[in-house]
């Protein structure tokens, strides 16, 4: 407290009293808080330090900082920032906010509340006087944390004391908890700020619980749907259905545009700096903001901390590469030759034997005494250095300061004395010198260069990345090091601290291009290239490390990478990682420009040969993940790579012995993943891999089931997946054998076990890599792609006929004895950006599914459309889709991705309307698809969807439309979403597109023109005539029949289209269709000509060069073409007599008569309505007095009696022309 002024006191926290106060020396203002221990256990109080401690690390532009804190024998005193301006006041100023001003503070809370669960750190006490706002509009979280050490009843009963307004409905009722109850809160808090007060509201505490836990949200009119939809998002009253990370980051009324992005960034960039300024640590605490959505904040477990606030890049693996340095220090005693004894004095003496166990190390990092030591020893000069007590006290100085760094631990960061920024600076500086100096002392710079990894290694930190001065300074000087021959122990150590920076930089490599571009420039890569050269039959050490360097340089390991694009938008900053990628693929190509130079493959041969595998094993993994990212390059250096490596025998004998003679999992795992890269290429040329790699694919199906479950690697099944699903795309005996194989039950169980998303997983990183950001593969990928495989061979075989008589070996027979297709629904139910399954994994997962779907597994449908409808609808839409399409090409993704994920959706949801066997199923199917959007989906998705395959999504929306239940519902969503203006847009009705696409598309049109004549207008703005003028005379009768079939329907219920066809020659063009060869479109003519004629006269004369078609047409042998020429003939006389001498001339009257009497259409629909049409003759005296003549009484009488063959429209109808012909009678 002796660094702060206190002033007067402003309020209090949930936890205490503030004041405000200064800290002396400055004018800084602060925020004191005090909290007082009375009433507290030892194990809260521990519990609280822990928590101060944690929320000391935590810096957010949108999070009070917390710059300091002090304990006294009876209170806390936590300093933060000083902030003015509650929300709680602006909602007593302003009662309410425009949506607009909402959606600012939403986003800004958001992110707050995203870093701290990013934290694991729940607020618990989310209300308006816990939010801050300054003047220039930047939101502020505080008052958080604290009540995190308290048991769960008490922080309930506690906060319910005060008021419950804010808080979930879980924690009102005292039930388990977790971060959700933060976002009903939030949710709470911007609705009040919209409407003015909060959903529940009452000021008995009761009543408001029973609100809370009861009673729906009410939403206001005027709120916009994406606001609407983000608070019943929050405001679930189920935790589990609350709309949470990473989904809600990217709502739509929260996403950020990409100026908001831009100007949160520079933000985000000067509040960095602010706070590293301010900070009690001086920055040194700074740790980097978790990944908003972009990235998984998991690279792996770290090695305990030696110090907390660094991030680790190394994990204890022996697989990986770790750079550790052994047999410090290198000189016992003066290198004179003479092994002089060391001069040191006592203190010294005691420093070093300190710091030789963990205890001592530990306590030394707090020591200040020694930092002065440390750094008058550092700034000697080289020709002080010749003085032999001058150089002891420098060798045990830089030998505690290793100690200290590798054997001891800090939980102070503020006194551990190895954070002072002047260490580094001073041993580089040191080293420089010396470099330049004419005195050769190897062993103290490689004890320096030691020293300056051992730093770097223990305080790196993602937000800084690596020191400027080690960029600037150290790594340039690493080049001459490696070349200095004389002293093996000095390349090494250059080489390793070369290792460690390398591994530093694999975190951050966006941020970390300069010290890629480095490594072209300063021909650090030539370098090490240049040491695998010098390999003999035995690898030597510093051989060893070159490979290890190479692998972690090409191929890293311990970066994030970005979550993979499911139920997310596109990334904020995906395209740092595009724009950057081509520098990282020059550091690839450079390095194998300098392999190829020599036999880089035996030299490699030679290193992994040299490495026992019963005692280390990390350089033969380094060899075989070098060889696995040379054949990730580009397709024409990865062809050459692939080339060399089929043709270098010692190489492919060391590959096949590492797979099936490997006691090491990793190893067997990378080398199957080096076969399965060789047998794509061999497939990319039509060579057989069987015949080519030799390889012993019974035995891959031994490793793949030997190594499902707990005692085996996945990795090898994984890999092994791999390799056996593209034989399976084979025609060969070994694919045959396969098949079999992995079809029985047993088998097919294992690679059930890999798709439980439940089980824990190796990470498949251990053999790709994290490429930087994005990886190549996905740990699910090679699993589902077996599986889709083993389904299409067995597809193959029903159609030949050849399915399996054995049942036992049967592949559907073995899924649905196992229900591994609930396997795959439960896979995909519990898809999330963390699932590791890259774009290409899922397409495979969606064959799968279509695959089962259309060979009629009729529960497995029933399940897929009950359980994971909407999950596959939510997967069609924009943020869905354009996240998958910004996914490198290389990982699956891009443009071809989310067209084929789309594709194979709408054709999931096509099949129930195509097949017979789920036609019990269509009705409830189809009011689910209603409920998802799926036509504005289905029509949103014509964007993403190739020429080829559009018609798939045409076809769904025209079954949906047709679908008698809803058809009415799917019309207007159609008409709606712009439906009908797509047809222009995506040109579906061009005379090139295939047959079947303008046939749905036309199909479409016509049902929207039947259904109602309100879509007359929308399809009259389509514009389509002069797509129909092209169509009516296509090649295709199809095509023909459908456009005569949709004039049909354009003249049903009005006369609104008539004089528009007329204008554009299709009414001709219909008329010519009377006498086409097709008997289709003669039938679909007539019905267009007909329903031409029905409402007005308007048509009548251009409708007159129909009747002696009409009138041959009542002979044509289809009985509907008969009934629709009927029907015509009668709408010609239905509203005039203009044409009653031309169907007199013709014949009309004559050729109906012979209908009615001669007809022997089985439905007697022809006489049906050629009774109708005579009535409607009739009404005219010109046309009776033609009847007569023709004895028209004789023919009609029979049929208006009462008789088994009559039906009663049949006695109907002639009775009515009965009544007309008797209106010339005498009354």
């Amino acid at each position: 407290m002796d660094q702060y002024h206190v002033l007067h006191p402003i309020g209090e926290g949930s936890f205490g009293k503030v004041y405000k106060g200064r800290k002396k020396g400055s004018g800084q203002i602060v925020a004191l808080k005090f909290i007082t221990k009375r009433g507290k256990t030892e194990k809260e109080l521990n519990n609280l330090r822990q928590e101060i401690e944690i929320l000391k690390g935590l810096y957010h532009e949108n999070i009070i900082l917390l710059l300091d804190s002090f304990e006294t024998s009876h209170e806390f005193c936590v300093v933060t920032e000083f902030a003015q301006g509650e929300l709680f006041e602006i909602l007593e100023d302003d009662r309410n906010l425009p949506e607009a001003e909402v959606r600012k503070i939403a986003q800004q809370l958001v992110h707050a509340l995203y870093y701290l669960h990013s934290h694991r750190i729940i607020h618990r006490d989310m209300k308006p006087q816990n939010i801050l706002i300054s003047a220039n509009g930047i939101v502020k979280l505080c008052d958080f944390g604290f009540a995190r050490s308290m048991s769960t009843n008490t922080i309930v009963l506690t906060s319910i004391k005060g008021t419950p307004l804010y808080m979930a409905p879980e924690l009102v009722q005292e039930l388990p908890y977790n971060h959700t109850v933060d976002l009903w809160s939030l949710g709470v808090i911007i609705y009040e700020l919209f409407v003015g007060t909060p959903p529940f509201y009452t000021n008995s505490i009761y009543t408001l619980i029973h609100l809370i836990v009861k009673d729906p949200v009410k939403f206001p009119d005027n709120m916009s749907p994406e606001f609407k939809s983000f608070l019943q998002g929050l405001l679930n009253k189920t935790p589990s259905e609350r709309l949470s990370w990473p989904e809600l980051l990217q709502h739509p009324f929260v996403r950020e545009t990409d100026q908001e992005k831009k100007d949160r960034k520079l933000r985000t960039e000067f509040y960095n700096q602010w706070a590293a300024s301010v900070h009690h640590s001086g920055g040194k605490q700074l740790k980097a903001e978790i990944f908003e959505i972009e990235e998984l904040p998991n690279p792996g477990q770290a090695d305990k901390a030696k110090g907390a606030g660094a991030d680790k890049a190394f994990v204890n693996d022996k697989h990986l590469p770790n750079f550790d340095f052994d047999n410090y220090p290198t000189v016992a005693a003066d290198d004179d030759g003479m092994n002089s004894p060391r001069i040191v004095d006592e203190q010294w003496q005691k420093f070093e034997k300190q710091s030789q166990d963990e205890m001592g190390a530990t306590n030394l990092r707090h020591e200040s005494q020694l930092l002065d030591r440390i750094i008058g020893v550092f700034q000697m000069t080289p020709q002080e250095l010749k003085q032999k007590d001058k150089k002891s006290a420098l060798q045990v100085g830089l030998k505690v300061l290793a100690n200290i760094l590798t054997k001891g631990t800090s939980e102070d960061q503020n006194q551990d004395i190895t954070k002072s920024s002047s260490l580094p600076t001073l041993l580089i500086q040191m080293l420089k010198n010396l470099m330049k100096s004419d005195i050769k002392m190897p062993e103290l710079l490689s004890d320096l260069v030691k020293n300056v990894a051992l730093l770097g290694k223990s305080n790196f930190n993602k937000q800084i990345g690596i020191e400027t001065i080690v960029m600037k300074v150290f790594i340039p000087l690493i080049p001459i090091l490696i070349k200095d021959s004389s002293s093996p122990q000095l390349q090494i150590s250059a080489l390793k601290s070369l290792g460690i920076f390398a591994s530093q930089a694999s975190i951050i490599p966006i941020r970390m291009q300069n010290f890629y571009k480095d490594l072209i420039d300063q021909r650090l890569i030539a370098d090490i290239c240049q040491i695998v050269q010098s390999v003999g039959q035995v690898a030597t050490p510093l051989q060893k490390v070159a490979v290890q360097v190479l692998s972690v340089i090409i191929n890293p390991i311990y970066g994030d990478t970005y979550s993979f694009p499911w139920k997310r938008g596109p990334h904020d900053n995906l395209n740092e990682y595009l724009e950057a990628l081509p520098s990282f693929d020059q550091v690839r190509q450079v390095a194998f420009q300098h392999l190829a130079e020599f036999d880089f493959l035996q030299k490699l041969v030679m290193v992994f040969n040299s490495e026992d595998e019963n005692q280390h094993v990390v350089t033969k993994v380094a060899v075989l993940r070098i060889i696995t990212q040379l054949l990730r390059l580009k397709k024409e250096t990865s062809d050459t790579v692939a080339d060399m490596i089929i043709n270098h025998n010692q190489t492919m004998q060391y590959l096949n012995n590492s797979i099936f003679n490997s006691k090491d999992g990793l190893i067997q795992a990378c080398s199957i993943q080096i076969y399965g890269l060789l047998q794509k290429f061999l497939m990319t040329i039509k060579k057989d891999p069987i015949v080519v790699l030799r390889l012993d694919h019974a035995k891959i199906v031994d490793l793949f089931e030997k190594n499902v479950g707990a005692s085996g690697e996945s990795l090898v099944a994984v890999t092994a997946c791999g390799v056996l699903s593209d034989i399976l795309s084979l025609e060969n005996q070994a694919s045959f054998i396969i098949q079999q194989k992995l079809s029985q039950v047993n088998s097919l169980s294992l690679l059930q076990q890999l798709l439980d998303v439940n089980k824990n997983k190796s990470d498949i990183k251990k053999i790709d890599g994290t490429n930087f950001g994005v990886p190549y593969v996905g740990y699910y990928d090679q699993p589902l792609s077996l599986l889709q495989k083993l389904l299409v061979k067995w597809q193959v075989d029903q159609k030949m006929n050849n399915a399996a008589k054995d049942k036992k070996n049967d592949l559907m027979s073995s899924i649905n004895t196992i229900n591994i297709g609930d396997t795959v629904m439960n896979f995909l139910l519990n898809l999330t950006s963390k699932t590791d399954l890259s774009p290409r994994g899922f397409i495979a997962m969606m064959n799968f599914i279509h695959d089962m779907v259309a060979n009629d597994q009729k529960p497995f449908m029933q399940k897929m459309f009950k359980n994971c409808l909407k999950l596959k609808c939510s997967l069609m839409r924009d943020d869905q889709l354009l996240a998958v399409q910004e996914w490198p090409q290389f990982a699956g993704g891009g443009q071809a991705a989310s067209s084929m994920i789309t594709t194979q959706i709408l054709r999931i949801f096509n099949i129930p309307f195509n097949n017979p066997i789920y036609d019990k199923d269509v009705d409830q199917i189809s009011n689910d698809l209603a409920k998802a959007d799926i036509i504005y989906l289905t029509l949103n998705s014509l964007k993403y969807v190739s020429k080829e395959n559009i018609s798939i999504a045409v076809t769904l929306i025209s079954r949906l439309v047709f679908n008698a239940e809803s058809s009415k519902v799917f019309a207007q969503q159609f008409v709606q979403g712009g439906g009908l203006a797509n047809i222009a847009k995506y040109k579906l009705l061009a005379e090139d597109n295939s047959s079947a696409l303008i046939v749905d598309t036309l199909s479409l049109i016509s049902q929207l023109a039947r259904i109602s004549k309100d879509f007359y207008e929308n399809i009259h703005q389509a514009n389509i005539y002069n797509d129909l003028k092209a169509l009516i005379y296509h090649k295709d009768a199809s095509i023909r029949a459908k456009v005569c079939n949709l004039i049909g329907n354009l003249c049903r219920h009005t006369g609104f289209f008539y004089e528009k066809l007329l204008k554009h020659g299709l009414i001709s063009a219909a008329i010519e269709c009377c006498r086409d060869s097709d008997r289709n479109t003669r039938k679909f003519a007539c019905f267009a000509v007909g329903n031409a004629g029905f409402h007005n006269d308007v048509l009548y004369e251009h409708l007159k060069p129909c009747v002696p078609l009409l009138v041959d047409l009542l002979k044509d042998p289809e009985e509907k073409t008969r009934a629709n020429a009927a029907g015509a003939l009668g709408n010609f006389v239905r509203n005039s007599n203009a044409l009653c001498k031309d169907l007199i001339k013709h014949g009309a009257l004559r050729q109906l008569l012979d209908v009615v009497g001669t007809d022997k259409g089985p439905s007697q629909s022809p006489r049906r309505i050629a009774l109708f049409s005579i009535g409607n003759l009739c009404v005219y005296k010109e046309c009776r007095v033609e009847f007569e003549k023709m004895g028209i009484r004789a023919i009609i009488d029979p049929y208006t009696q009462q008789a088994t063959s009559n039906d009663p429209q049949v006695i109907k109808y002639a009775a009515r022309i009965i009544q007309k012909l008797n209106m010339d009678q005498p009354q």
